[in-house]
């Protein structure tokens, strides 16, 4: 019996020097500086007194300008952030989360921490001459590409075409370049000074076959002179006609329903009247709702577009410039008219057990990509991996998808078995035990130290510690 007793006393020993010595503290505990297990604090505050025997652990909440966003055992909340250069406050500080920087728009990400943007600079402008190939998002800055042989682009925006002279029945009178257009300067005369030039000659030839006919001359020198001096004046009269009826008007005129030559009305500005004789044209400005951003000849202004879906207004209209439409955040330019963007849609949003691999820009959509075994994603935003059971001495009791993590089972003690005491020994019967009775009282004793956390080992175990203490 004796030999029974002592071998019942050793296996007890052992049992509590192992939950004693050979353990940490379990999941939302924190071993103090005494040794005694006590529980942490929640977000939003920091320890100020560690637990001491039925007293639990005091804590304090966080002050205006420091935060804690998980459960812990720290004496200093931490530091809210500031937004750098090129961000702005999206949230503020609490004492549960820190500070949100966004990115200012016309910047772009160049530094992260954290997981975060720290550090913006302001998007590149590209310089006459070149124009935006990829416009500047928030995560990367603007590409830009010199115009081709044959365009021009004044201010670094978008690459015009050379103008054509040959349309308007011009010359060349400067070659163009990568920031200047072609100027062209015109063959042709005003009509009435055309026509002038014209009667003239016409005046002059009457004259002379009038003179030849009383200058005595015989018969025979008057037809050798009408042969040379008619075809003369006739090519005169045919090449003035030619160039009074066959030719268009020059730059920065009109040719009215009348058939004169008349000054065209500025940007901003249409026809009221046309001119007549030594009246110039009579211009009238656009109305609110219209424009006109070129010099002109007609009389009705053009309308205002306004900004299709997905589009914000940028620029108002004005008399002499069309509205300008830009794509909100969170869209992509789906459709394009006249060089700008006239419908967006919005960006996509990946699906669960999928991650974000390009983010939507103003010019894409969202690229999309499925998570790698492994990982999971629970919202589409990024993949995860899973939990390593072995870290917290925890067993698979669901697998992992990808879209789940894995659902965990983690064997812990009685807290009263694992609480480390310094002072004093452990004490224990003296009096002796039926061996019968001590076998069954100590295997109900392992039993009841089998205890079992929650198969979710996230925050749901703070449902269960409560429990636990409770007991």
């Amino acid at each position: 019996m004796k030999s029974t007793s002592l071998t019942l006393l050793f296996y007890m020993i052992g049992v509590y020097a192992l939950n004693t010595f050979g353990a940490t503290c379990r999941h939302g505990e924190y071993l103090s500086k005494v040794g005694e297990c006590c529980p942490m604090c929640n977000k939003g505050f920091v320890v100020l007194r560690d637990c001491i025997g039925d007293y639990s652990t005091i804590c304090a909440p966080c002050t205006k300008g420091t935060f804690m966003n998980v459960r812990n055992r720290l004496y200093t909340c931490f530091l809210c952030k500031t937004c750098d250069r090129g961000l702005y406050i999206l949230q503020n500080c609490s004492t549960i989360k820190d500070t949100v920087c966004e990115v200012l728009d016309g910047y772009y990400c160049v530094q992260h921490s954290d997981g975060e943007c720290s550090l913006a600079m302001k998007h590149s402008e590209c310089k006459p001459g070149e124009q935006i190939i990829t416009p500047g998002n928030k995560s990367s800055d603007t590409v830009c590409e010199a115009c081709p042989l044959g365009f021009y682009s004044p201010k670094g925006v978008r690459c015009f075409k050379w103008n054509d002279c040959s349309l308007n029945n011009e010359i060349v009178d400067e070659e163009g370049t990568s920031i200047t257009d072609v100027k062209c300067k015109s063959l042709r005369k005003r009509f009435g000074l055309i026509a002038a030039f014209v009667l003239i000659a016409a005046f002059l030839l009457l004259l002379l076959s009038s003179c030849l006919r009383h200058s005595g001359h015989t018969s025979r020198e008057l037809r050798i002179m009408k042969s040379t001096f008619l075809p003369l004046h006739l090519y005169i009269i045919g090449f003035y006609a030619c160039n009074t009826f066959g030719a268009s008007c020059r730059h920065g005129e009109y040719l009215s329903t009348a058939g004169e030559c008349c000054p065209m009305c500025n940007i901003g500005l249409v026809v009221f009247k046309d001119c007549v004789g030594d009246y110039s044209t009579t211009c009238i400005p656009c109305t609110k709702g219209t424009f006109m951003n070129v010099p002109n000849g007609v009389n009705t202004c053009k309308t205002c577009k306004t900004c299709g879906r997905g589009l914000y207004i940028l620029q108002n209209c004005s008399t002499i410039k069309d509205t300008v439409c830009e794509v909100l955040d969170g869209y992509y330019c789906a459709q394009h008219s006249d060089g700008e963007c006239s419908l967006a849609i919005k960006h996509s949003e990946c699906k669960p057990g999928e991650q974000i691999k390009t983010p939507g820009t103003r010019v894409s959509d969202t690229v999309c990509e499925t998570c790698l075994p492994g990982f999971y994603s629970l919202e589409g935003v990024r993949c995860i991996k899973w939990t390593d059971c072995s870290l917290n001495n925890e067993i698979v009791d669901e697998e992992g998808t990808s879209i789940t993590d894995w659902r965990l089972i983690r064997h812990r003690r009685n807290r009263n078995n694992r609480k480390l005491r310094q002072r004093g020994s452990l004490q224990f019967p003296t009096e002796e035990t039926n061996p019968s009775n001590s076998g069954s009282s100590s295997s109900s004793k392992v039993e009841k130290n089998q205890e079992t956390d929650s198969p979710d080992c996230s925050q749901e175990r703070v449902a269960l510690d409560t429990s636990v203490n409770s007991e």
